[in-house]
């Protein structure tokens, strides 16, 4: 799958001529969002292109698209034309989708060329206060002593849920999805302790935090975040597979030309690389990246097969 993707990377970058670039870009760029305004996506997105569009000269707006778990606004950019006048700026759900939906509209790997990844986000484990225990160790012995072992809410396909099968894989632990449509609702009902648990990206957690309805007992990232200093990671707990993080980033449609490309990646690292914007995604509990096409390419590949993989031993299926 590698191979074929950087070969439909190699021909978008290849079979133009630099012509193509030349004036690149004469008018405003629309950036679709396929989620809704304040999302996680949402977020990222508005803080790169509010940077964006001083540095390619341009107005850069953004246009949320939600519907289907991303896959409306997603397929929307896939159609667009390949000029680099419409792009998508979407998060790692893009590359687990086609393991959650069957009769995908398109592929989300060969459909798309990466422009360039802006953020890494851990996910932190959230129990309710009401469950007691205050470290991980003493939530895996409360886990199993539940007759019918652990609830927990996540929204299917996301970086949450894959953390939940990763930390049920290495633990052992009987855990029971409470699949939610709503973010919202979700955390709203782990505050309540109708679900005992699930697993939130830090930039989405310090809200529920504030409350000290819920608690943090372990990060998903290799490193403490400066976020939560006294929340350790899975790996110092002796669960180093348990790493899934969530991840935001740009694409184009297959077939943008290499040049139209380059020019808003090297945009793109340069806003990343921004002291002000490094300092808002860690504010959000994330870590800023900004990559090259190639560098993103192999990125997306690997986690596409790496959690693709791992539904498949969890035994689910696209529906």
């Amino acid at each position: 799958m590698l191979k074929k993707i950087v070969s439909i990377i190699g021909l978008s970058l290849g079979m133009f001529g630099g012509s193509h670039a030349d004036g690149y870009p004469d008018r405003p760029l629309t950036v679709i969002v396929p989620f809704s305004v304040g999302g996680n996506v949402d977020i990222v997105a508005r803080l790169v292109n509010q940077k964006l569009d001083a540095e390619i000269g341009q107005p850069v707006i953004t246009q949320n698209m939600p519907g289907a778990s991303g896959i409306i606004g997603t397929h929307h950019a896939a159609k667009a034309r390949p000029d680099g006048y419409t792009i998508l700026a979407n998060s790692s759900i893009h590359v687990i989708s086609p393991s959650m939906k069957a009769n995908m509209p398109y592929d989300p790997l060969a459909d798309f060329v990466p422009i360039s990844q802006i953020t890494n986000v851990p996910m932190v484990l959230l129990v309710s206060s009401a469950v007691p225990a205050a470290t991980l160790k003493e939530f895996l012995e409360w886990g199993r002593q539940q007759p019918h072992g652990v609830d927990y809410a996540t929204y299917l396909g996301s970086a949450g849920h894959l953390a939940g099968e990763l930390l049920k894989e290495e633990t052992g632990l009987t855990m029971t999805v409470v699949a939610y449509k709503s973010g919202a609702s979700m955390v709203s009902d782990v505050m309540g302790n109708q679900v005992p648990m699930m697993f939130d990206a830090l930039l989405a957690a310090s809200s529920s935090l504030g409350t000290g309805r819920v608690r943090a007992l372990a990060v998903t990232s290799a490193q403490r975040s400066p976020m939560l200093p006294d929340v350790p990671t899975f790996a110092e707990l002796g669960y180093p597979n348990v790493n899934a993080e969530t991840w935001h980033g740009y694409w184009a449609p297959k077939g943008t030309p290499s040049e139209v490309v380059g020019v808003l990646s090297k945009a793109m690292i340069k806003i990343a690389a921004m002291p002000d914007v490094r300092k808002r995604i860690v504010e959000l509990g994330g870590q800023p990246v900004g990559s090259t096409p190639e560098e993103f390419a192999t990125f997306v590949v690997a986690e596409h097969d790496r959690w693709k993989a791992l539904l498949e031993r969890a035994g689910v299926k696209p529906e």
